[in-house]
């Protein structure tokens, strides 16, 4: 058993040294291609972190879902190893130029440490060149036959898929990093990606094949950054699912320290009698054999193109853009990327006060390559605001289009991924704000009406048609994006309208938050780090915000409540909440399952929906409470569709607020939003008249929707890096922006 501690300064500063340690360990620690250094000052290296910076589950985890500190390793940490090869490196420890391997026969050729285990995780990255991140643990005693850890390593795969866990946590890195991830997470690596299990004598090696994933096999040269400034802590375990499996132990744990790119090596040739390394300003040397070394150069490729799961190229240049270049172990955590394939489209309907979400694709669907975002990320900044502002029940914000720029006023829509606007020439195009005029590609030098699309392909037109019958045709085309005057995106793509129907009020197009190639999301990763967070203001004459990035993180971080956002397959590419019941008053409504897929409907926060939208049962519910409660005063004439529940107030001198009754939005994990009285109703100005604000939906099979009525004067929050690994989260704050 290891036993962590922090670094001795004295000790040569190095961290968890020892005199006595045996003789092909030490050869193990002190070799390799990231040199062991001081836990707390080190930099370019690796270390041995305390296990109790970990929190694992507890003995009573199963019946009180309690954590607790990790404590000692089971095995010690010997190294780490950066190999590059023409072909994926599988089973490194049975390879005779492994120095771990190397060491420990030489020991054992002497008759010492005849008894000794390695473990190894082999973290292979693909591309033009294979790399792989290789981490080794070691004991000198047997596995205690029996353990948690023994039946791992004598287990099957089946097995082994289901327990193989990886945690990491965040020391030092910038915000990104840190809201990323957290200061603590933790994944079941079979389950995210293909692992092949090596049973040697003396080891058991685990493969993470990255290829595995699509998306991560596609992203190969994203910029690096600012690796200096990252320091995080990670380590390895076999989850314990059974109260005699707990608490659970550490494997091993390794801290990556703030690495250097200068001081990266590259495998040159592997000679049978050595090993020539070139370092990368071409100063070669050449090492005992057996021995590697490793290209730390690249060491962060693996992880940040899992994190920010983009498909990010940099073939035409060696551009780094400025909010990557962080993160060792916890890439394979947390998958960002979305696939596009299938297509989800949200639909508005600003004359009658619903937008109805449609889970139907798009007559023609973009076939725009996610190179198509590689130009448009070149921000210099990794923040930015827009003032939000109420039009018709709809929420809008101004932002630039071409060069020279012109603003436009665009609608802010969480439930679509189309970002588009109107354009010269342009068929049946409605009146748009009274001081803007529409967009003329011909008088914008950076227009572009070629996007690449797959496999250089022209791109087809696009055609998107709402619930409510309103729609938008046209073609996919480049511009500059103008948010700031320090936020500009460069060739960012958008749909072109040329044929557009007139109940989109007077707004210039929509801007689409969704996942899609369109989506501004999606082509400000780099800049934004899919972190946005808005506060719809409560009246027409007051202001709101739209934020992204670093300060959205800094200013909504601190939700009240924070919800999981779901995946659905029936809606895939939508960032949906588990709404589970409703109160009104004293009473509580339960959602009920989906008579077909057996499970609760999913919800959506659409900011294009005014009226929110209920399952029939539950609506029938909260309308007969509502009704109860507002039994004493008389009924008015249905306000408009789809609001029919209204009562007349006239007569009555109470404050509105003290006479609607209370409401509560229960979400899963127990987590409970109070709304204000002004959203449970709708009303008309200097009107007494008030009507219930949701409505029904016809099908049963619709999504719920919580519509920015409800969402008025809240602070809420989306961190969506995680998405397809269920990582991603909704926060919300109230007090948010009524001033």
């Amino acid at each position: 058993m290891h036993r962590t501690s922090t670094a001795d300064p004295a000790a040569d500063d190095k961290c968890s040294s020892n005199a006595a340690t045996i003789d092909w360990i030490s050869e193990s620690i002190n070799g390799g291609s990231l040199l062991q250094v001081d836990l707390h000052t080190g930099t370019n290296g690796w270390a041995s972190p305390p296990g109790d910076l970990f929190s694992l589950r507890s003995k009573n985890y199963l019946t009180k879902k309690q954590k607790s500190p990790a404590g000692d390793y089971l095995l010690q940490p010997i190294g780490m190893d950066w190999l590059r090869s023409s072909t994926k490196l599988d089973n490194v420890l049975s390879r005779p130029d492994n120095r771990v391997s190397h060491a420990l026969r030489k020991a054992q050729s002497q008759g010492r440490s005849l008894k000794s285990f390695v473990f190894a995780v082999n973290l292979q990255v693909p591309g033009k060149d294979h790399h792989s991140a290789v981490f080794y643990f070691a004991t000198e005693d047997p596995i205690t036959s029996g353990s948690l850890l023994y039946r791992f390593i004598n287990g099957d795969d089946a097995f082994r898929n289901q327990r193989f866990k990886i945690v990491n946590r965040i020391v030092k890195g910038p915000w990104i990093v840190k809201k990323a991830v957290g200061n603590y997470s933790a994944c079941i690596l079979g389950k995210a990606l293909t692992c092949n299990y090596h049973r040697g004598h003396n080891y058991l090696e685990i493969d993470v094949d990255i290829a595995s994933s699509k998306i991560a096999s596609a992203v190969l040269h994203l910029a690096l950054g600012y690796v200096t400034s990252v320091t995080i802590d990670m380590g390895f375990l076999v989850e314990g699912q059974a109260e005699d499996e707990l608490p659970e132990r550490l494997i091993g744990a390794v801290r990556v320290c703030q690495m250097e790119m200068s001081s990266a090596f590259v495998v040159d040739a592997a000679a049978a009698r050595g090993l020539c390394l070139a370092k990368i300003m071409n100063d070669y040397i050449c090492i005992h054999e057996f021995s590697l070394c490793t290209e730390m150069g690249h060491v962060l490729l693996s992880f940040l193109q899992i994190v920010y799961g983009r498909f990010t190229y940099m073939a035409d240049s060696l551009r780094f853009s400025a909010s990557f270049g962080y993160l060792l172990c916890f890439c394979i955590l947390f998958f960002s990327f979305n696939s596009y394939k299938s297509r989800v489209h949200g639909a508005r309907e600003l004359a009658n006060h619903h937008h109805v979400v449609n889970k139907n694709k798009p007559a023609s669907s973009t076939g725009l390559h996610d190179q198509s975002r590689v130009r448009s990320l070149s921000s210099t900044s990794t923040s930015s605001e827009l003032p939000l502002q109420e039009r018709s029940g709809n929420f809008v914000v101004k932002v630039g289009f071409g060069t020279p720029k012109l603003d436009l006023t665009l609608m802010f829509d969480t439930g679509s991924y189309m970002t588009w606007i109107k354009c010269l020439p342009c068929d049946n195009c409605y009146d748009q704000e009274q001081e803007e005029s529409i967009f003329d590609p011909s008088k914008s030098s950076t227009f572009s009406n070629d996007p690449p699309c797959k496999n250089s392909q022209p791109c087809p037109p696009y055609s998107i048609t709402y619930n409510d019958n309103s729609s938008s045709n046209g073609n996919y085309a480049q511009d500059t994006l103008t948010l700031s005057s320090t936020t500009v995106f460069p060739d960012f793509v958008f749909g072109c309208g040329r044929k557009n129907s007139a109940n989109f009020g007077k707004v210039a197009g929509v801007l689409g938050f969704e996942p899609g190639d369109t989506s501004i999301m999606s082509q400000t990763v780099d800049s934004f780090g899919q972190e946005f967070c808005y506060c719809l203001p409560p009246q027409e004459t007051s202001t709101g915000y739209l934020r992204f990035g670093q300060l959205a993180y800094e200013t909504c971080q601190s939700s009240e409540i924070s919800i999981p956002i779901i995946k659905d397959s029936n809606w895939p590419a939508k960032y949906l909440v588990r709404l589970v019941g409703i109160t009104i008053g004293e009473k509580r409504l339960e959602m009920s399952a989906n008579s077909v897929s057996g499970s609760l409907p999913s919800t959506i926060l659409d900011t294009g929906t005014i009226i929110s939208r209920l399952p029939e049962q539950v609506y029938a519910g909260l309308r007969s409470a509502f009704q109860e409660s507002m039994s004493q005063y008389p009924l008015a004439n249905q306000s408009s569709d789809p609001m029919d529940t209204c009562y007349d107030l006239s007569r009555s001198k109470d404050d509105i607020n003290k006479i609607v009754p209370s409401m509560k939005l229960h979400f899963d994990g127990s987590q409970d939003l109070n709304l204000d009285p002004s959203a449970v109703v709708w009303k008309d100005n200097d009107s007494r008249k008030v009507c219930l604000a949701f409505a029904g939906n016809g099908n049963s099979n619709d999504l719920t929707i919580i519509g920015n009525h409800q969402q008025r004067n809240l602070k809420i929050s989306y961190s969506l890096l995680g998405f397809e690994l269920g990582s991603a989260k909704v926060g919300f704050s109230t007090g948010g922006c009524g001033n």
